[in-house]
């Protein structure tokens, strides 16, 4: 949510690629931890959601479809994990 609202303040100060390049680079440094696949990853999803967020003025479709790859990963580690279940 902060890249968001970073984003915003960004393209209103410097302009729209500033602003992607600076949203970019925080989008992409707080994946290093996952590995090197999921941090290259991360420019092109996160050049559409930069597009995205400002060509509507929302956040919305941003954290929807964050929220859909979280809940899906959770469900695919723990479906996939034979020590794991739902109650």
């Amino acid at each position: 949510m902060y890249r968001g609202l970073l984003l915003v303040v960004c393209n209103y100060s410097f302009g729209f690629w500033p602003a992607v390049a600076i949203n970019l680079s925080f989008y992409s440094a707080t994946h290093i931890a996952k590995g090197l696949s999921e941090t290259i990853g991360t420019f092109p999803y996160g050049l559409l959601l930069c597009f995205v967020t400002i060509s509507t003025g929302s956040i919305a479709v941003a954290f929807i479809t964050h929220l859909i790859l979280a809940l899906t990963n959770d469900y695919f580690s723990v479906h996939h994990n034979s020590k794991m279940k739902y109650l």
